[in-house]
């Protein structure tokens, strides 16, 4: 059999400069997509018939479309740190009557006069404190059982005073729910030198709620806690001059483009920029035989180096 007689690279050709510029164009996108396609050994092949010029034509091209990722790049610059939550506790529970116990994965709080006496829950985590244009970020699913009446509740990023004792922390609160002294919610900053618990409304609150009001009973029924699941989130961001932006939402799961609350407000001057707890009140009118705690994350944004 004769074997086909394999054509030899002519080493005398020598393109035109409009030649090369024209191949340079072609070879830029083409030889990527043959990178994806063809195995090493055929790209040998089909190199051994180009000729010289146009391969050195062709290796400055893709080394041109190739460049390594740039130090400080933007893929550095969002990186996200987690941090661990933990010491869940029933504030003013010494006795742990009320949990909390652990279900399937969620942090419940519960038992005999839970729904009376309950006061908050509080968890926290290692103390952070943010540098201009970081961000703190908590989201949980929280679900209610047993519900009897309408009533608010009450969510937080704060800077605690003490680990057992509920009076004294400085931070953010966001009410949720229905009451009647409150139709349009409210997200509350501390003052600095803060007596109350960290459920309380203050004298400084930076906005009110985004969705429609609560003005009649009816209404107030529409944006009330009932029993189910709920998505909640909360962030913290230092803008510069010292001030923090602070956005918070809590819609139920089952419908989450209907949010109960949503507020989007700025504090000018903040009681502090570190902070190590998590505050969640449901008393005050919102009687709950039990609460449970699912997915609770806290994350810095972006991470400093």
């Amino acid at each position: 059999m004769v074997r086909p007689e394999v054509p030899q690279p002519n080493h005398n050709f020598k393109p035109t400069e409009k030649q090369l510029r024209r191949n340079e164009g072609r070879f830029a996108g083409g030889f990527h997509f043959l990178i994806c396609v063809i195995s090493f050994n055929d790209i040998l092949s089909t190199m051994n018939f180009l000729p010289s010029p146009i391969l050195l034509a062709l290796i400055a091209t893709t080394s041109l479309f190739a460049q390594p990722p740039q130090p400080g790049s933007q893929i550095a610059a969002t990186k996200t740190s987690r941090l661990p939550v933990s010491d869940w506790m029933s504030m003013g529970d010494n006795e742990k009557k009320f949990g909390p116990t652990e279900s399937s994965g969620a942090i419940v709080f519960s038992g005999e006069g839970f729904a009376e006496k309950g006061r908050g829950v509080a968890a926290f985590f290692p103390e952070t404190t943010l540098a201009e244009g970081q961000s703190l970020t908590v989201t949980a699913r929280v679900t209610f059982s047993g519900v009897h009446s309408f009533g608010l509740f009450k969510f937080g990023i704060f800077q605690s005073a003490s680990r057992t004792k509920d009076a004294g922390w400085v931070g953010y609160c966001a009410f949720a729910g229905s009451e009647k002294f409150f139709p349009k919610g409210g997200l509350f900053a501390s003052a600095a030198g803060n007596k109350k618990y960290f459920g309380s409304q203050t004298e400084k609150i930076i906005a009110e709620s985004t969705t429609p009001q609560r003005t009649s009973k009816d209404e107030r029924f529409l944006y009330n806690i009932k029993d189910g699941e709920y998505m909640v989130q909360m962030s913290l961001t230092l803008l510069t001059g010292n001030k923090i932006a602070c956005k918070f939402e809590m819609a139920p799961e089952s419908n989450p483009g209907a949010p109960l609350a949503s507020y989007d407000g700025v504090d000018d001057a903040p009681s502090a920029t570190a902070f190590d707890a998590l505050g969640f009140a449901f008393h005050q009118g919102l009687s709950t035989d039990s609460v449970e705690f699912r997915d609770v994350v806290v994350e810095v944004s972006p991470t400093q180096k």
